[in-house]
């Protein structure tokens, strides 16, 4: 059976990530303009089917589900059986609790080291993994693209006014 836009299981469609762009030294200013830190580790596209189901992408379109399944669930409670697709980054924490991607770089290799043994014995998961998401791009079937910063921020986070930190 084909799916239908109104179908719980259905994932939303993959929507391409915004990258940042060198500016030319000229950083705008203004209470139109945020900044936000660069964290280092993979960005990912979190998409969100109404019933749960949930694909995390890379902004390459690489598919991180298996490797990232901790995080598979953890929007469930928040999203309340809405659909959505969300932008964010995957990152390791050292024991100074610090972003590591030194720690994420060592994981991935130790996790596709565990994908090609055939037994499966090949430990990756011993390092957690944490999303920090920055957008909320869909909501429900709703684009929330333009006009991104108001409108995602404010359902992201309701009851929060402007200049909120």
């Amino acid at each position: 059976m084909a799916s239908t836009a109104h179908d719980p299981a259905e994932v939303p469609p993959w929507i391409e990530p915004m990258l940042a762009k060198p500016d030319g030294g000229h950083l705008p200013s203004g209470s139109d303009w945020a900044f936000e830190y660069n964290l280092d580790g993979y960005r990912a596209a979190v998409r969100v089917a109404a019933d749960g189901r949930t694909v995390l992408t890379s902004r390459n379109g690489i598919d991180f589900t298996d490797e990232f399944a901790t995080l598979v669930g953890v929007l469930d409670q928040a999203l309340d059986g809405r659909a959505a697709v969300l932008d964010g980054e995957i990152v390791t924490y050292n024991d100074s609790g610090l972003v590591d991607f030194g720690l994420m770089q060592e994981r991935r290799g130790r996790y596709q080291k565990h994908r090609k043994s055939i037994r499966r014995d090949q430990p990756f998961d011993d390092v957690p993994v944490r999303l920090l998401l920055f957008d909320l791009l869909a909501l429900g079937g709703q684009n929330l693209q333009r006009g991104w910063w108001r409108i995602g921020h404010q359902a992201a986070w309701p009851g929060r006014g402007r200049g909120h930190r």
